[in-house]
């Protein structure tokens, strides 16, 4: 059998992380041990209707030593969004993403350029998209597209919804 460092290197071989790299989502695999109980509550509570302490729950763990993944983030913003509480929802984006360091993924990016469209503030939505296309290590979705022109299309900005998608 071979010995356990053959196997696992130890942690002072670990590369270091390029500080210019950008900063990526977290995979499905953060979500484990008290990350994914974590979410797990925060479902729970979407689920049972009480938004607010999904909120709560998920705000305060920024502060804990068990921080939400993106999923845990994405799942209170969207189910904010779903009760038409759409400044709670930009609110949490914005605690999560730009004042509390989370990374988000396209998903968080797609819950709040909806949010925007659905309440017809267009052009934050498409400045949202130019910043995606700008600094983002991923790439607009398909849904991202679908919300865009769907949104100027309510607003009669046809134009515009064709130019985006050329």
């Amino acid at each position: 059998e071979p010995p356990l460092n053959a196997i696992r290197p130890p942690p002072h071989q670990h590369q270091s992380r390029d500080p210019n790299a950008p900063r990526l989502p977290d995979s499905t695999s953060a979500l484990v041990g008290p990350r994914l109980n974590l979410h797990n509550r925060v479902q729970s509570l979407i689920r049972a209707g009480d938004l607010d302490a999904a909120s709560a729950v998920a705000r305060h763990s920024v502060f804990s030593s068990t921080r939400p993944t993106v999923f845990t983030c994405n799942a209170i913003i969207a189910a904010m969004y779903r009760a038409k509480r759409y400044n709670e929802a930009i609110a949490l984006f914005h605690f999560f993403f730009n004042q509390s360091n989370l990374v988000p993924n396209i998903v968080s990016y797609n819950n709040v350029i909806n949010t925007h469209c659905d309440e017809g503030r267009l052009d934050v939505a498409l400045e949202i998209y130019r910043q995606i296309i700008a600094d983002a290590p991923f790439s607009p979705s398909p849904v991202t597209y679908r919300h865009l022109t769907k949104g100027l299309i309510s607003v009669g900005r046809i134009d515009e919804a064709v130019d985006l998608l050329r």
